[in-house]
């Protein structure tokens, strides 16, 4: 019995030591956490156009097409919580910032209504979650969850192991400006109803708490950026037709309401509502929510001319 212990203690401990060590190898790899962070603290006096968000961004904006020193910050699956410490860490560094772009999307607005999937949806966003508290405090530094600790082994999306046989440039994800491109003949079937929004029931009440964080954190940017004399520009991100005919008209009163409740504030906030813009094709959407490489072209040149209306 005792040597079975021994014998136990030691694979134990050798499962332990690799589990560690593969951990600590991973912070010698290339990723879009690590990658993004490096980018913008190496040009905090240079960039003059910064996007924060999630895939909606992300997977939509070509920088070198809206403007000069521009970066694409934004990365999928990210909750406003991490962009919020983002801007506060790098703004207020940004001596040549002239404008931040963040998206404002409708299913920040279920605000505890949602009915749609809900099981399937609560577990998605735990696992964004989980995921998140890893790579936002490995490799951001970003600690929004107290001091535990989240393996990248057990909680990342990003094929970890695999970023040992890809090259730098591969591993990010990214290209140099923070842009992913999605190819349209790359898309899966049954696109157009894909990433769907959600169903809320504006029958049942908003969860006050859920929405008092919200506003907190988009009146946190807009401060933010007012202090630092730049434009706060929130978008709402093309989307396709099957997306649009899911939306609800009273949600979308309560996001004009927001905004406008904001600018009452604020006069450095814009809003700026691609949702329906007629000039995206079917081809330009790689499913009901995300734009294709084609698609991206077509919004940046738009953000493009938005940013000359400084």
């Amino acid at each position: 019995m005792k040597k079975f212990l021994i014998n136990t203690a030691v694979v134990c401990g050798l499962v332990l030591g690799m589990f560690v060590a593969v951990e600590l190898l991973l912070l010698t790899q290339t990723n879009v956490y690590s990658y993004k962070r490096q980018y913008i603290e190496n040009h905090l006096n240079t960039l003059e156009i910064v996007f924060f968000g999630n895939s909606h961004i992300e997977e939509a904006v070509k920088p070198e097409l809206v403007g000069e020193n521009c970066f694409n910050l934004a990365i999928s699956g990210r909750g406003v919580v991490y962009d919020v410490e983002l801007a506060k860490r790098y703004i207020p560094k940004m001596s040549n910032l002239k404008t931040v772009f963040m998206p404002l999307d409708y299913p920040k607005f279920s605000l505890g209504r949602g009915v749609k999937n809900e099981h399937e949806k609560r577990v998605r966003e735990m696992d964004f979650a989980s995921m998140n508290k890893c790579m936002y405090t490995k490799y951001m530094d970003i600690h929004v969850d107290g001091i535990w600790y989240w393996s990248e082994i057990l909680n990342s999306e990003l094929n970890y192991m695999t970023r040992f046989f890809k090259s730098a440039v591969r591993n990010r994800g990214c290209d140099s400006l923070g842009y992913i491109a999605l190819d349209v003949s790359k898309r899966r079937p049954n696109w157009e109803y894909r990433n769907m929004p959600p169903i809320i029931d504006v029958s049942k009440p908003i969860d006050t708490v859920q929405f008092n964080i919200l506003k907190s954190q988009y009146r946190t940017f807009a401060e933010l950026t007012k202090n630092a004399g730049v434009r706060l520009v929130l978008l709402g991100t093309p989307l396709y037709k099957t997306y649009l005919d899911d939306l609800n008209p009273a949600v979308l009163n309560e996001i004009e309401s927001f905004v406008a409740d904001l600018q009452r504030d604020f006069s450095n906030v814009e809003f700026f509502d691609f949702t329906a813009d007629k000039d995206f094709l079917p081809e330009d959407f790689n499913d009901a929510s995300h734009l294709t490489d084609s698609g991206a072209e077509k919004f940046s040149k738009k953000l493009k001319l938005v940013e000359e209306k400084n």
